[in-house]
């Protein structure tokens, strides 16, 4: 079974970020980020309770089983907080993710849901690279972990956590490591 049916299995939806919803998001976001993320709409993935926002032009079918395997720990972790129910977690899940203990810089509860979840992508993308040596699966680790790193300590997730150095040290300690073959 794909990881698309999977998510639809769970009961979630994955849908393409369209609409006037998605747009007033992106927007929001535009702002927030001073201008520096103009890209929400067609290069970012986003959930909102058990809905699976992708990218616009890109269909449910070829959406990178990574990033849905990301975006779906966001399901879950609202689910935590909704007793089973996504959409009942929303609330306390979305005002932790933007707001506490402060939407910029030092955005805890954001840098703690994010790295978890980029931590679930980039071991499932080391995980099935089946045809690349060992050597080649170590520089893959070393490039997504400094693009999460990227993200979480800049515009695109709205400064989540500034200490990049203490952000590349938890990827490097939790992520899959293809010399030893594991955690």
């Amino acid at each position: 079974m794909s990881v698309l049916e999977q998510i639809r299995a769970d009961g979630c939806k994955v849908v393409e970020k369209t609409g006037w919803f998605w747009s007033a998001l992106h927007w929001a976001i535009v702002v927030l980020s001073f201008g520096r993320n103009r890209r929400f709409l067609m290069n970012y993935y986003t959930t909102i309770g058990p809905v699976i926002g992708i990218p616009k032009g890109l269909s449910p079918e070829n959406a990178d089983e990574s990033t849905l395997m990301h975006e779906w720990e966001h399901v879950k972790q609202c689910r935590d907080f909704g007793c089973g129910n996504a959409w009942v977690g929303l609330p306390l899940f979305g005002l932790l993710y933007c707001l506490l203990p402060l939407p910029f810089g030092l955005a805890w509860f954001r840098y703690y849901f994010e790295r978890k979840a980029y931590r679930i992508g980039i071991d499932y993308r080391l995980i099935n690279a089946k045809q690349m040596l060992p050597s080649g699966k170590a520089k893959l680790r070393e490039d997504l972990i400094k693009h999460a790193v990227e993200q979480l300590t800049g515009p695109d997730y709205i400064w989540t956590w500034p200490f990049k150095k203490s952000v590349t040290r938890w990827f490097e300690k939790n992520c899959w490591t293809p010399i030893k073959g594991a955690l």
